[in-house]
Parts: structure tokens; C-alpha cells; sequence
């Protein structure tokens, strides 16, 4: 059986999502970051600078989030 692309980004969001404590909501995020670490395995991304650059602004997206959160409740 092989296995497709999509199946490698899919268990890779998970590995992440039970790496990070299995947390709600951040399922978007994961999938992405997964995305990304499967195109750096491909070489479809130019270095893994461009994985922490986009590692980073998923960073900064999600302390906004948190602060517009904490400002709600």
C-alpha cells in the first residue's frame, strides 16, 4: 500500500497535535506546519529557513489569538 502525500501531512498534524498535548482548535495550524515539514522532505521548500520563518509567524498568529481570547473572557 503506498502512501499518499496527504496521508504524510495527516500523520504528521497528528504527531504534532499529541506532541503539543493534544490541545482544541489548533487543528488549521498543525495541518499546515505539517504541510510544510512534508514539502521541506520533498525539497519543495528552499531550506529549513523557510520552515522557521513560517514556524515563527505561526507563533505570532497564535499569541494574538491568545490575547484577543483573554480580552473576551
Amino acid at each position: 500500500m503506498s502512501t499518499t502525500r496527504e496521508d504524510r501531512i495527516r500523520a504528521r498534524a497528528r504527531l504534532i497535535w499529541e506532541i503539543e498535548g493534544r490541545p482544541n482548535g489548533r487543528d488549521l495550524e498543525h495541518w499546515l506546519l505539517a504541510e510544510h515539514l512534508v514539502e521541506l522532505e520533498e525539497g519543495r521548500l528552499g531550506s529549513a529557513r523557510a520552515l522557521a520563518d513560517f514556524a515563527s509567524e505561526l507563533a505570532h498568529e497564535r499569541e494574538k489569538s491568545q490575547e484577543a481570547d483573554a480580552q473576551q473572557g
